[in-house]
């Protein structure tokens, strides 16, 4: 087909349109493709079997080549450890497995390093200083000062992956001597059904050591499933303070109600 500026494709309107294309000019631009395919399977059958296979592996490579992303492949190594560890998975396995397989470990690891990362609660200790100014400390920093009022800012989506790190961080702090502890949910925006049970239980321990609990902080995607599982109810309405566009106003307020429990406690 190259000696006359076609290619053999079949024997319907598209090797017309292929012709066309590539320049033929006569209907005889077909009979000449058959007839130089005709010669070529007499004489060279054996070898034409092996033509498709370079020639697809040429259209891959080619259009695989376009593929990759120089830029972000540079961009994802020097970013984070997890971020390596996603790209050599899926670039060792696309090189020993099947590509198929390839993708589905590349997914899997990476959803894997995701849930790692979302399960870690971070949590840290607010302090208000002489100024009123808020100060965010290591949650170490609460048994160095033994205040009886705690705040805790809790960092992180509240699910099955979450709880037993958050549950046992505020334990610590309740074995200490706090009277009040306020938790603020300000950078939580995820509270599923065994994040609700984790705080259930943490309000439960707090009552038997006698600790008054109040949230702050708490955004309309954490309120709803708060009411609806009875949270607010069992702490009180009024131990409760929602977000505000001013940063720091419901902690502010929640600190206030803290000290107004502690004098009580203190004048019984």
């Amino acid at each position: 087909g190259g000696f006359f500026y076609c290619m053999p494709s079949s024997g319907s309107p598209s090797r017309t349109v292929i012709n066309i294309v590539n320049g033929a000019k006569t209907r005889f631009a077909s009979i000449f493709s058959g007839l130089s395919v005709l010669i070529f399977l007499l004489l060279f059958a054996g070898l034409i079997g092996y033509i498709p296979v370079p020639a697809l592996a040429a259209i891959v490579i080619v259009s695989s080549a376009g593929l990759i992303n120089f830029d972000l492949i540079k961009l994802t190594w020097q970013s984070r450890l997890n971020s390596r560890i996603g790209m050599i998975i899926t670039f060792v396995s696309s090189l020993v497995l099947p590509l198929e397989y390839a993708i589905y470990l590349g997914v899997i690891s990476t959803i894997l390093i995701y849930l790692g990362e979302s399960g870690q609660v971070k949590m840290n200790y607010i302090l208000e200083d002489e100024d009123g100014q808020f100060i965010e400390l290591p949650l170490n920093k609460i048994s160095e000062q033994n205040p009886k009022i705690a705040i805790l800012n809790v960092e992180g989506d509240l699910y099955f992956a979450a709880i037993e790190g958050l549950q046992d961080q505020v334990e610590r702090v309740l074995n200490t001597e706090i009277q009040v502890l306020i938790l603020r949910f300000r950078r939580t925006h995820l509270l599923a059904s065994t994040g609700i049970i984790a705080l259930n239980q943490i309000i439960r321990t707090a009552k038997e050591q006698d600790v008054d609990i109040l949230f702050c902080g708490i955004q309309e995607e954490i309120r709803e499933p708060l009411e609806a599982a009875g949270v607010i109810r069992t702490i009180g309405p009024s131990h409760t303070f929602t977000a505000s566009d001013v940063i720091f106003e419901s902690t502010q307020r929640a600190l206030e109600k803290a000290k107004e429990i502690l004098e009580e406690k203190e004048a019984s």
